[in-house]
Order: C-alpha cells, then sequence, then structure tokens
C-alpha cells in the first residue's frame, strides 16, 4: 500500500468515524427528549469514542508511512474505552494549550469516570438494585451530550488529513512515546520549560523533534563522560577523598514528625550528608561520595551507603523510615448498607499497618545522634563482611513495607527480624543456643533496665520470643502487626547494645546512650 493508498483510507475512516459519532448524538437527543437519560448517556459516549478512534487512528497510520523494522507498539486496542475516549479530549488540546500533567491526568480521569459512569447507569445490578433515575445527578446526561456536540463540531471542523500534516519520520514519534514511560522525562516533558518551547514553535512536529534532540545530545553527552569516566586512573592519594558524586534520596516515615531545626544540628555536624524536611513524614537525604569510588561502582556502594544509613534512621528510632509505603489496607472503594441507607466501614480483625498517632514521636537530634553511632556501626560490619544479622533486618523492614492486603508478609517480617536477633547474639557470643534466650537478652541488654518493668513487659518479650522459635522451626504461628513491631524493637535495642559496645572498644571509653525526653508533636516546621 502506496503513502497516498494509506492516506486516503485515513480520510474514509475519518468520514466514517465523524459520521457515525453524528448519528449516534442524533439518538442521544432524542433519548433525552424522551426522557430516558441513561440510554442517552450511554449513546453520547459512544459518539465520543468515535472521536477518539478518530485520534489514535493518525498514530497507527503514521506508522504505516513511516514502517520500521520493528513497529510502534502502542496500547490503542479498539475495546479499549477509557483510552479512546481520553485520546478524544487529549487530542485537540495538543499543541495549542500547555500540556501540564494536570491536563494529563485531568483527562485521564475524565476518560475513567465517563466509562465507569456509563456501566454504572447503563447496567442494572442485583448487588446495588436502583434505578439510573436514582443515580444520575440532574442534567448530567445534557451537559455530556452538549459537550459532545462541541467535540464533533470540532472534529469537523479539522478537515482531511495530507502528507503534509503527519509527524515524520514516525521514530520521532516512537521516541516520544518511549520517553512518556520514563517518569523522570516525562515530568520534564510537561515541565514549563518544554511547554513553553511548544507554544513557542506552534508546531507538535517540529515540538518532538526539540524534545528529541535535547535528550539525544545529553545522552551523548552522558556517555562521553561515562566513558571518561571508565578510563579514568584511580585519582593520587591527596585527592581520594574530594567530593565527587551527590546522590540524593526521598525516604517517608508514618512513625515520626520531621522538624528542620531539628536536622540543622546533624547537617553542621556532618559535611558528606545533608538531611532536608520535605513534609511532616517526608524526608530528603543528600549523599556526597568521593573520587576514590569508580562510575562502574557507583550503583552498589551508592545502594549500600544509602540503605546503610536509612537502616541506621529505623534502628535508632524503632520507629519505620522507608522509601515507598503506598500500600492498600484495604480492598473496596465503598461498601453500602443498603436496608439502611449508610455506608458501612469494614477492618480485618487484627489492623494491616500500625497507627502512630498516640506516639505523638518527632525525629530529634538525639535520634540522629545516635543513628550516626549505629551509621558507623554498620559500616563496621560491612568492611569486615558481618553482615547477615543485618541482611535479616533489612529483608524484615522490606517485607513490612510491601505487607498489605493483597499480599501478606506478617509471618515473613516476623521471622526476618527474629532471625536478626538470633543470628547476631549467636555471632556475638551473647547466647549459647542451650540457656534461655530471654535471659540471655535481658543481660546483656540491661541498660534498657528490663529488671524495673512490669513484669508483664518480660512475659510478652517471652512470647515474642517463643512465637520466633516456632515460626522458625514449623512456619506457622499467629503473627499480628503488633507483635512484628515488638521483634522489631527487640532487635533494634540489641544493635543499639553493639553499636555501643563497638564504639567504646574504638574509643577507649565508656560509651552511654541517652535516650532523651520525647518531644511533643505540634507538627512545627
Amino acid at each position: 500500500m502506496d503513502k497516498k493508498e494509506i492516506v486516503n483510507n485515513f480520510n474514509k475512516f475519518r468520514k466514517i468515524c465523524l459520521k457515525n459519532s453524528e448519528d449516534l448524538l442524533k439518538a442521544s437527543k432524542a433519548s433525552l427528549e424522551a426522557g430516558i437519560d441513561h440510554a442517552s448517556f450511554n449513546l453520547t459516549v459512544l459518539a465520543l469514542e468515535e472521536i477518539g478512534k478518530l485520534e489514535m487512528e493518525v498514530i497507527r497510520m503514521m506508522s504505516l508511512l513511516h514502517p520500521r523494522p520493528e513497529p510502534l507498539r502502542y496500547n490503542l486496542a479498539d475495546d479499549d474505552h477509557k483510552r479512546k475516549l481520553f485520546f478524544c479530549f487529549w487530542g485537540p488540546s495538543f499543541g495549542r494549550e500547555k500540556q501540564t500533567k494536570a491536563l494529563f491526568e485531568n483527562n485521564q480521569d475524565l476518560a475513567k469516570n465517563l466509562h465507569e459512569s456509563r456501566l454504572l447507569y447503563l447496567y442494572s445490578d442485583p448487588g446495588n438494585p436502583r434505578r439510573w433515575s436514582e443515580l444520575m445527578q440532574k442534567d448530567e446526561a445534557r451537559k455530556i451530550y452538549e459537550l459532545a456536540e462541541a467535540r464533533l463540531k470540532m472534529a469537523q471542523a479539522g478537515g482531511e488529513i495530507d502528507a503534509q500534516n503527519i509527524f515524520e519520520p514516525s521514530d520521532d514519534l516512537e521516541w516520544f512515546f518511549k520517553a512518556h514511560e520514563d517518569d523522570q522525562k516525562k515530568k520534564e516533558i510537561w515541565g514549563h520549560k518544554s511547554q513553553e518551547k511548544l507554544l513557542e514553535l506552534k508546531d507538535v512536529k517540529a515540538w518532538i523533534k526539540w524534545l528529541r534532540s535535547v535528550y539525544e545530545k545529553n545522552e551523548q553527552e552522558m556517555r562521553e563522560i561515562a566513558e571518561k569516566e571508565l578510563k579514568r586512573q584511580e585519582p593520587p592519594d591527596q585527592e581520594k577523598l574530594d567530593p565527587k558524586w551527590k546522590i540524593n534520596i526521598e525516604i517517608t516515615t508514618p512513625s515520626h514528625s520531621i522538624r528542620q531545626k531539628n536536622l540543622n544540628k546533624f547537617n553542621e555536624g556532618v559535611h558528606w550528608i545533608k538531611l532536608k524536611r520535605i513534609d511532616a513524614h517526608t524526608l530528603n537525604i543528600e549523599f556526597i561520595l568521593s573520587k576514590n569510588i569508580p562510575i562502574h561502582g557507583l550503583w552498589w556502594h551508592g545502594w549500600g551507603m544509602t540503605r546503610m544509613f536509612v537502616v541506621a534512621l529505623n534502628i535508632a528510632t524503632h520507629g519505620f523510615f522507608w522509601w515507598n509505603l503506598k500500600k492498600d489496607i484495604r480492598w473496596y472503594k465503598e461498601i453500602w448498607d443498603l436496608e439502611n441507607n449508610a455506608g458501612v466501614n469494614v477492618q480485618p480483625n487484627e489492623p494491616l499497618e500500625r497507627d502512630w498517632r498516640d506516639k505523638h514521636w518527632v525525629l530529634r537530634e538525639v535520634d540522629l545522634s545516635l543513628a550516626s553511632m549505629i551509621f558507623s556501626y554498620l559500616g563496621h560490619c560491612h568492611v569486615e563482611r558481618e553482615e547477615e544479622h543485618l541482611n535479616h533486618y533489612v529483608a524484615g523492614l522490606s517485607f513490612l513495607a510491601k505487607s498489605d492486603v493483597h499480599l501478606r508478609f506478617e509471618m515473613n517480617s516476623f521471622e526476618e527480624f527474629f532471625k536478626a536477633l538470633k543470628i547476631s547474639m549467636i555471632e556475638n557470643g551473647d547466647w549459647d543456643e542451650k540457656s534461655s534466650f530471654v535471659d540471655a537478652y535481658l543481660k546483656v541488654n540491661e541498660w534498657r533496665k528490663f529488671s524495673e518493668m512490669p513484669p508483664k513487659i518480660i512475659e510478652d518479650m517471652r512470647k515474642l520470643f517463643e512465637l520466633g522459635f516456632k515460626i522458625e522451626a514449623e512456619h506457622k504461628g499467629l503473627v499480628n502487626i503488633s507483635a512484628i513491631y515488638g521483634i522489631k524493637e527487640y532487635c533494634e535495642i540489641y544493635f543499639q547494645t553493639l553499636a555501643v559496645r563497638f564504639l567504646e572498644k574504638k574509643e577507649g571509653a565508656k560509651v552511654r546512650i541517652v535516650l532523651g525526653e520525647p518531644d511533643i508533636n505540634d507538627d512545627s516546621k
């Protein structure tokens, strides 16, 4: 099929789509006048989908006009109703107004809501026996009809397409869609500078070419830098500790409120790690690495360094700090009691995450000071290859972060924390595997004054340790979120003991952990 035939076929398809949309809107109007609003709503949405198909077909036509060994693969399935609706609304704005991320997401939300509303109004549900008239808002069908009518007129005014109106070559468009799959590039594409360039050029084809040239130039420069770094000789001794790399990570914490004033003291004393408050529960951490880290070792060294500091924060605070803590704690959007006409909030017998609100914990200067000491101990473990217990602890944190209603990792998390504690006590000579584990733990951690605590605390500790041995032996047991955080804290107390022991040996002096009084969380910065 030659270029002219491809374009002619597209124009023929365009006429069919527009005529279908027009006919569907006529039927929609007739349904409106007859008072059958739900039928009108569905017919209107179908009319919008016809226009969306037209916008989508432009992309397929471009891949036909400029065939490549590896064809374009965009998820434009004909039965993808939400995607057709998205293209219906997004298409006319592209190149005519600033394509902000918010605009892009608004169009996605509009398409999703229209499709879901159409299904709700059109199909009766035995689990929710209500007529469409009870579900639809007043004039909802008329408003969407008027929107579709205006969109159809816009599509009709666009005219037929010819070879001059097409993106060329197609690999520019292929690059654009692939770039949009990258989260960082997507942010930049919808950023202020990029959108200002689109408005300046007033031509989508030229804009995509400009975007691609900018990224390709940057990638070429990065390749040259990487090649240079790979060939770089080991720096002389006097330069090995000079700053070379800067790494930024962002972590969240449900357990602690973050105040910048408490971070400033840490920042004053540590030059190669800087802490910055993003919001009350989000922390940015900047690491400076030296010249003696080659580029081919940057990934692993950077990952190990950042993970080590996050682990130190967890051990020091008994809270929870991690990269991504988003999780589904319920599987439903809404449950409605039809008999009482009221919403119902159904929860499992045991909560899926800890409620930290009663703690009112703030990340304090003393916590960061303790984290620094623990960070030093963790570095020693890394150098001496004594990390098995820490690997189990990190696995416990990872399972805890990923556990939700869809995939439950409570037992896995508990088991990993218990293994971390047991293995480290054996390796450090604090338990002989024969005597009472509880007694051994209490003896080595007496600085926490367990002997002054109520007997119930010790009894609960004993039950947790017994549960740990049972799970390890039988791979079964009842674990709830309280048990996980309980064993996690006992594990962390022992790690604090090991950190003190390490520092005393290193400094040749007595070291004492001062926990201090907890700050009252007033959400101040």
